[in-house]
């Protein structure tokens, strides 16, 4: 986190530079007052209108979202007719061959957003407990991740839902922590608004307990019967009174719920916004994100739309920072960027992959030989206040927000690069960025087997763990660590071929990183510790079962590394049954040593915790207090 001293400095930063905009807009006033006499006569030469593709956009020339609108007409409307928008480009395109859309480094008013006032501190309240414990394993320190459940030192509450015909609504269930004697302590049902359904999408659903106890904030994804679209409600709900539960506030988001994290005492809310085709350029909330209540929802202005040059995905990643009412502080729009957001202490990162032709070294342009690319653009945030963004491009593709990590000032990404000349093909890469210059400062390149492409990445301080594999044929793979203390002398070890690989990597007991994924097919479940050395990293234990499907959802999955405890939901796919399976590796054998037979097949929803010897498993069809020998 950032020290007092950086934080002010941060501040006294953001005043100097609305300073200097404010003496620019002065300045620039006048220039144009001495040049407007030129443009109107040259408007009348040059900018006489063509229409692209059968539409005339200048009747949207005066709009804030003008470029925007440029930007989306080619994304979702069929072009029949040649590209053309008026004189001047008629006359002199050819000066601008490299392209005139917004730069990748700036939003397209240019200007940066002044910062909001920090939201109202709720009161504390001891009714459900005195002390707030994490349950997520979230991925970076200070940093709240959402889940289906939570808890207090007494108390966990999980998030289930009942589905009808009709309608889908939430039940916040309570149950206390008592060991054999817990038991659901009261349900509260969370029901849509009127016009929205939770329906369809409910899988995605997600909440917080804040820290004083008093507050569940409960973040899904809606369909807005009235406005015709996806949307994010966040809705928050007073639990400080367990015999008066009630809702005290909601607030909606255009797009589909993506993700969220709690930093900075601040909410951050991620989601996705896709342009429909041959969407209408006069109806706004059509093309722009808005955010707000229900009935009363505003538009992001143009200044928080980044649009990159090559935009190829009429879709947003929207980004909002919501106070403790809910109320909207800041909030900015990715234009063509993915739905997987990596947050640091300090930073958002959202990635766009695109392809690349890929040339010889005398410039030569092979038409059927491409290579994926990736924008990373980083958007700082201080106190709910969100930074103008900037952005570095890497070769590859980044799998997902675990492939990136910002450590001491660089940003560290994982990267499989797909390529074609004359057949496809892959590579892996590490890269380091200096945040401060966006410079890379190391990079290893190759370290995988062609062919072969990142399955899963974690990295742990001057540590990185990686798995590749070739999926093709076999099923097989090699992990390796990184040593990443000294940048100009990156070295790794690894395991050699072996078969399967991991959908995720963690730190665990006595010193050991588990793998948790596929065996020789998808059909196998393997998990494996392994053990890294001065000369390699080995495989130390491995538990598989065949035939079955199981838990890819990285919340769902218990890690206990201080017991050495394992579990999830595994589903039998030649016999009639699902189970929470609960494995401990004691520092020789990894072995099954408790289960819970399930209601529910689904085992993405199913969640557990380890208590004073207890496992507490919670699924929608149920709940289950195991005795751990």
């Amino acid at each position: 986190m950032k020290t007092y001293k950086e934080r002010t400095q941060s501040i006294l930063q953001k005043a100097e530079v609305q300073r200097k905009q404010k003496h620019k807009r002065i300045t620039l006033i006048t220039v144009l007052s001495s040049v407007a006499a030129v443009i109107l006569a040259l408007n009348l030469v040059l900018f006489v209108p063509y229409t692209v593709g059968g539409t005339d956009l200048t009747k949207y020339s005066s709009s804030e979202y003008y470029g925007v609108i440029q930007q989306l007409y080619g994304l979702t409307h069929e072009i029949t007719e040649p590209r053309r928008t008026n004189n001047f480009n008629e006359w002199f395109g050819f000066i601008f061959k490299a392209g005139a859309a917004a730069p990748a480094d700036k939003n397209l008013a240019g200007s940066s957003r002044p910062p909001t006032a920090p939201g109202a501190e709720t009161d504390s309240s001891t009714a459900i407990g005195n002390n707030y414990q994490e349950t997520t394993l979230n991925q970076t320190d200070g940093v709240t991740e959402a889940d289906l459940f939570k808890r207090s030192d007494t108390h966990i509450f999980y998030l289930g839902y009942t589905s009808t015909f009709s309608s889908t609504s939430y039940d916040l269930r309570v149950y206390s922590i008592d060991g054999e004697d817990s038991k659901l302590i009261t349900t509260y049902t969370v029901k849509p608004d009127k016009d929205t359904s939770f329906s369809g999408y409910a899988a995605d659903r997600e909440m917080y307990l804040s820290k004083d106890l008093s507050t569940i904030t409960i973040i899904s994804p809606c369909y807005n019967y009235q406005a015709g679209g996806r949307y994010t409600t966040v809705i928050n709900v007073d639990v400080s009174n367990l015999s008066n539960i009630k809702e005290s506030n909601r607030t909606y988001i255009s797009g589909r719920y993506v993700s969220s994290r709690i930093a900075d005492d601040n909410l951050l809310v991620i989601s996705d916004f896709t342009v429909s085709r041959n969407a209408n350029f006069d109806d706004v909330t059509a093309y722009v994100p808005q955010v707000g209540k229900k009935d009363s929802m505003k538009p992001l202005s143009a200044k928080d739309i980044v649009c990159p040059q090559n935009a190829d995905k009429a879709r947003y990643t929207v980004i909002c920072s919501l106070d403790s009412d809910l109320e909207v502080k800041d909030s900015v729009a990715l234009l063509s960027f993915s739905d997987d957001v990596y947050v640091s202490q300090n930073n958002l990162f959202a990635t766009r992959t695109y392809d690349n032709a890929v040339q010889t070294a005398d410039g030569i342009e092979y038409t059927d030989g491409t290579h994926s690319m990736t924008e990373i653009r980083i958007v700082p945030y201080d106190n709910g206040t969100l930074g103008d963004t900037r952005s570095i491009t890497v070769d590859g593709t980044v799998l997902n927000r675990y492939s990136l990590d910002e450590y001491n000032g660089v940003l560290r990404a994982v990267t499989t690069i797909n390529y074609s000349v004359g057949r496809n093909r892959s590579k892996c890469m590490l890269y380091c960025y200096d945040l401060d210059t966006l410079e890379v400062t190391a990079k290893v390149t190759d370290f995988a087997p062609v062919g072969e492409s990142v399955k899963s990445a974690r990295f742990y301080g001057d540590v990185a763990y990686v798995c590749t594999a070739e999926t093709r044929v076999v099923i097989t793979d090699p992990v390796f660590a990184f040593d990443l203390s000294d940048l100009n002398n990156i070295t790794y070890t690894d395991t050699g071929t072996i078969p399967g690989y991991s959908l995720s990597l963690n730190k665990f007991a006595d010193n050991t990183l588990l793998g948790i994924g596929y065996g020789n097919d998808i059909r196998t479940l393997k998990i494996e510790l392994y053990e890294q050395t001065d000369s390699d990293v080995k495989s130390v234990a491995t538990y598989e079962e065949w035939d079955v499907s199981f838990s890819s959802e990285f919340k769902a999955h218990l890690i206990d590394a201080k017991n050495g405890i394992i579990g999830l939901g595994i589903s039998s796919l030649t016999q009639d049954g699902t189970r929470y399976a609960i494995f401990r590796y004691d520092g020789y054998d990894l072995t099954e040593i408790a289960s819970a037979k399930t209601e529910s097949h689904i085992v993405n929803y199913m969640r557990a915790t380890v208590i004073d010897g207890y496992a507490y498993i919670f699924e929608d069809g149920g709940f289950h207090v195991l005795k751990l020998a």
